[in-house]
Protein backbone atom coordinates (compact mmCIF):
# COMPACT_ATOMS: atom_id res chain seq x y z
CA UNK A 1 0.00 0.00 0.00
CA UNK A 2 3.20 2.30 0.57
CA UNK A 3 4.40 2.13 -2.72
CA UNK A 4 1.03 2.52 -4.29
CA UNK A 5 0.51 5.90 -2.05
CA UNK A 6 4.05 6.94 -3.52
CA UNK A 7 3.48 6.12 -7.20
CA UNK A 8 0.53 7.94 -6.76
CA UNK A 9 1.94 11.02 -4.74
CA UNK A 10 5.14 10.92 -7.74
CA UNK A 11 1.94 10.77 -10.73
CA UNK A 12 0.48 13.92 -8.98
CA UNK A 13 3.61 15.63 -8.91
CA UNK A 14 3.55 15.70 -12.85
CA UNK A 15 0.53 16.99 -13.39
CA UNK A 16 0.33 20.62 -13.22
CA UNK A 17 3.01 21.19 -15.85
CA UNK A 18 1.35 18.25 -18.15
CA UNK A 19 -2.73 19.75 -17.95
CA UNK A 20 -1.85 23.11 -19.11
CA UNK A 21 1.11 22.57 -22.12
CA UNK A 22 -1.07 19.83 -23.76
CA UNK A 23 -2.85 21.92 -26.18
CA UNK A 24 -0.15 23.51 -27.65
CA UNK A 25 2.01 20.01 -28.21
CA UNK A 26 4.01 19.06 -31.08
CA UNK A 27 3.06 16.38 -32.52
CA UNK A 28 -0.97 16.82 -32.60
CA UNK A 29 -2.01 14.60 -29.37
CA UNK A 30 -5.08 12.66 -29.60
CA UNK A 31 -7.49 10.88 -28.04
CA UNK A 32 -8.17 7.35 -29.27
CA UNK A 33 -11.63 5.30 -28.49
CA UNK A 34 -11.95 1.78 -29.58
CA UNK A 35 -15.75 1.46 -30.48
CA UNK A 36 -17.87 -1.73 -31.20
CA UNK A 37 -20.73 -2.26 -33.84
CA UNK A 38 -22.92 -0.47 -31.49
CA UNK A 39 -20.72 2.82 -31.19
CA UNK A 40 -19.92 1.53 -27.25
CA UNK A 41 -16.65 2.51 -26.49
CA UNK A 42 -14.41 -0.90 -26.12
CA UNK A 43 -10.97 0.97 -24.79
CA UNK A 44 -9.31 4.09 -25.10
CA UNK A 45 -6.09 5.15 -25.75
CA UNK A 46 -3.53 8.02 -26.95
CA UNK A 47 -1.76 8.91 -30.35
CA UNK A 48 -1.24 11.71 -32.51
CA UNK A 49 -1.70 12.76 -35.80
CA UNK A 50 0.40 12.18 -39.01
CA UNK A 51 0.58 11.89 -43.30
CA UNK A 52 -0.48 15.53 -43.38
CA UNK A 53 -3.49 15.28 -41.14
CA UNK A 54 -5.07 11.90 -42.41
CA UNK A 55 -3.50 8.92 -40.58
CA UNK A 56 -3.18 8.70 -36.39
CA UNK A 57 -0.19 6.57 -34.67
CA UNK A 58 -1.40 4.42 -32.06
CA UNK A 59 -0.96 1.33 -29.93
CA UNK A 60 -2.33 -1.47 -31.76
CA UNK A 61 -3.39 -2.80 -28.79
CA UNK A 62 -5.98 0.14 -27.85
CA UNK A 63 -7.73 -0.42 -31.25
CA UNK A 64 -7.64 -4.20 -31.24
CA UNK A 65 -11.11 -5.39 -30.80
CA UNK A 66 -12.20 -2.74 -32.61
CA UNK A 67 -15.44 -2.35 -35.06
CA UNK A 68 -14.17 1.27 -35.75
CA UNK A 69 -12.51 3.87 -33.77
CA UNK A 70 -12.84 7.98 -32.63
CA UNK A 71 -10.32 10.34 -32.33
CA UNK A 72 -10.61 13.67 -30.44
CA UNK A 73 -7.90 16.60 -30.11
CA UNK A 74 -7.59 18.84 -27.97
CA UNK A 75 -9.67 21.47 -28.75
CA UNK A 76 -12.29 18.85 -29.08
CA UNK A 77 -12.46 18.09 -32.91
CA UNK A 78 -13.62 14.36 -33.35
CA UNK A 79 -13.31 12.07 -36.67
CA UNK A 80 -14.03 8.45 -36.83
CA UNK A 81 -11.23 6.37 -38.38
CA UNK A 82 -10.35 2.58 -39.15
CA UNK A 83 -6.83 0.54 -38.52
CA UNK A 84 -5.27 1.02 -42.09
CA UNK A 85 -2.52 -1.00 -41.12
CA UNK A 86 -0.38 -2.67 -37.67
CA UNK A 87 1.73 -4.97 -36.03
CA UNK A 88 0.24 -6.68 -33.57
CA UNK A 89 3.75 -7.69 -32.22
CA UNK A 90 5.52 -4.36 -32.06
CA UNK A 91 2.32 -2.48 -30.58
CA UNK A 92 2.02 -0.16 -33.20
CA UNK A 93 -1.28 0.52 -35.71
CA UNK A 94 -1.82 3.32 -38.38
CA UNK A 95 -5.52 4.59 -38.61
CA UNK A 96 -7.26 6.35 -41.36
CA UNK A 97 -9.52 9.13 -40.80
CA UNK A 98 -12.50 9.15 -42.67
CA UNK A 99 -13.57 11.81 -44.52
CA UNK A 100 -11.60 14.96 -44.65
CA UNK A 101 -8.27 15.26 -42.59
CA UNK A 102 -7.06 17.08 -39.49
CA UNK A 103 -5.53 20.93 -40.04
CA UNK A 104 -1.60 20.07 -39.12
CA UNK A 105 1.20 22.48 -39.46
CA UNK A 106 3.47 19.67 -41.39
CA UNK A 107 4.61 15.77 -40.28
CA UNK A 108 6.11 14.56 -37.17
CA UNK A 109 10.11 14.01 -37.78
CA UNK A 110 11.35 10.90 -36.71
CA UNK A 111 14.58 9.29 -34.84
CA UNK A 112 16.15 7.24 -32.69
CA UNK A 113 16.18 7.46 -28.96
CA UNK A 114 19.70 8.06 -26.97
CA UNK A 115 20.01 7.28 -23.47
CA UNK A 116 19.82 10.43 -21.45
CA UNK A 117 17.62 12.09 -24.14
CA UNK A 118 14.79 14.27 -22.72
CA UNK A 119 11.38 13.75 -23.78
CA UNK A 120 7.92 14.67 -23.49
CA UNK A 121 4.99 12.14 -23.15
CA UNK A 122 1.88 13.78 -24.16
CA UNK A 123 -1.47 11.44 -23.93
CA UNK A 124 -4.81 11.36 -22.33
CA UNK A 125 -6.30 10.10 -19.46
CA UNK A 126 -9.72 9.58 -19.30
CA UNK A 127 -9.95 11.04 -15.64
CA UNK A 128 -7.70 13.87 -16.41
CA UNK A 129 -7.70 14.94 -20.42
CA UNK A 130 -4.47 15.54 -22.21
CA UNK A 131 -1.72 15.99 -19.95
CA UNK A 132 2.19 16.07 -20.52
CA UNK A 133 4.60 14.15 -19.07
CA UNK A 134 8.30 15.38 -19.03
CA UNK A 135 10.65 12.66 -18.44
CA UNK A 136 13.88 10.93 -19.86
CA UNK A 137 14.62 8.35 -21.77
CA UNK A 138 16.47 5.61 -19.45
CA UNK A 139 17.60 2.85 -21.78
CA UNK A 140 17.37 1.89 -25.14
CA UNK A 141 17.14 -1.68 -27.02
CA UNK A 142 16.15 -3.41 -24.38
CA UNK A 143 15.20 -7.43 -24.70
CA UNK A 144 11.51 -8.17 -24.82
CA UNK A 145 9.43 -10.35 -26.53
CA UNK A 146 8.26 -7.31 -28.68
CA UNK A 147 11.14 -6.69 -29.99
CA UNK A 148 13.93 -4.30 -28.39
CA UNK A 149 12.10 -1.69 -25.89
CA UNK A 150 12.71 1.98 -24.77
CA UNK A 151 12.91 2.17 -21.01
CA UNK A 152 11.33 5.71 -19.70
CA UNK A 153 10.57 7.51 -16.97
CA UNK A 154 7.15 9.10 -17.61
CA UNK A 155 4.91 7.05 -15.37
CA UNK A 156 2.63 4.32 -17.32
CA UNK A 157 -1.09 5.11 -16.91
CA UNK A 158 -4.39 4.14 -18.33
CA UNK A 159 -5.22 5.45 -21.34
CA UNK A 160 -1.52 6.75 -21.90
CA UNK A 161 -0.83 3.40 -24.60
CA UNK A 162 0.04 4.74 -27.68
CA UNK A 163 0.85 8.63 -26.75
CA UNK A 164 3.95 9.68 -28.78
CA UNK A 165 7.78 10.33 -26.75
CA UNK A 166 8.88 13.47 -28.05
CA UNK A 167 12.28 15.75 -27.98
CA UNK A 168 12.19 19.79 -27.64
CA UNK A 169 12.79 19.84 -31.16
CA UNK A 170 9.66 17.79 -31.87
CA UNK A 171 11.20 14.43 -32.78
CA UNK A 172 9.10 11.39 -32.03
CA UNK A 173 11.62 8.81 -30.54
CA UNK A 174 8.95 6.39 -29.14
CA UNK A 175 5.65 5.14 -28.23
CA UNK A 176 3.96 4.85 -25.12
CA UNK A 177 2.98 0.95 -24.56
CA UNK A 178 3.13 -0.81 -21.48
CA UNK A 179 4.44 -0.64 -17.85
CA UNK A 180 4.58 -2.21 -14.47
CA UNK A 181 4.12 -0.52 -10.80
CA UNK A 182 5.00 -3.50 -9.13
CA UNK A 183 7.37 -4.53 -7.23
CA UNK A 184 9.57 -1.77 -8.73
CA UNK A 185 8.39 1.01 -11.60
CA UNK A 186 8.92 0.54 -14.94
CA UNK A 187 7.44 2.28 -18.39
CA UNK A 188 8.37 0.98 -21.73
CA UNK A 189 8.13 2.20 -25.44
CA UNK A 190 8.24 1.45 -29.09
CA UNK A 191 10.85 2.44 -30.90
CA UNK A 192 10.17 5.50 -33.70
CA UNK A 193 11.71 3.06 -36.02
CA UNK A 194 8.78 0.37 -35.69
CA UNK A 195 6.32 3.47 -36.50
CA UNK A 196 8.45 4.60 -39.49
CA UNK A 197 8.86 1.30 -41.31
CA UNK A 198 4.86 0.62 -40.67
CA UNK A 199 4.25 4.52 -42.08
CA UNK A 200 6.06 2.96 -44.89
CA UNK A 201 4.06 -0.25 -45.84
CA UNK A 202 0.83 1.69 -45.13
Amino acid sequence: MKRNGLFVAALLAWLPIAVEIASAACPLPVKVEALDAAGRILDTGSGFVALDGRAVITAAHVVADAHSVRIETPDGIRRLARTADRDVRRDVAVLRLRGRGLSVEGNPQFRSAQRGDAVDTIGHIPTLGFVMFSNRVRATNIPSQMGPVIETEAPWVAGISGAPLVTPDCSVVGLASFGTNEPVPHYYAIPSVVITELLHED
